[in-house]
């Protein structure tokens, strides 16, 4: 099993890769165990690449979709 840090270059190559690595550090600092921010980050990989947009800038319609 991979460890956050083993994912964070896959994570980067996408689109969204900055906001998604800002959403795991964020579970860092919330206190959750390196496990669980693991866990996020590889489902993270999955939603990146279904993403064709902007996540800044998306409207709740637009997530709706995924």
């Amino acid at each position: 099993m991979m460890t956050v840090e083993g994912y964070i270059k896959t994570i980067l190559r996408p689109r969204n890769g900055k906001l998604a690595l800002n959403f795991l550090n964020h579970l860092k600092a919330l206190g959750l165990s390196k496990a669980r921010i693991t866990k996020y980050a590889s489902h993270l990989i999955a939603l990146l690449k279904t993403i064709d947009f902007n996540l800044e800038k998306a409207t709740k319609k637009m997530l709706k979709k995924l």
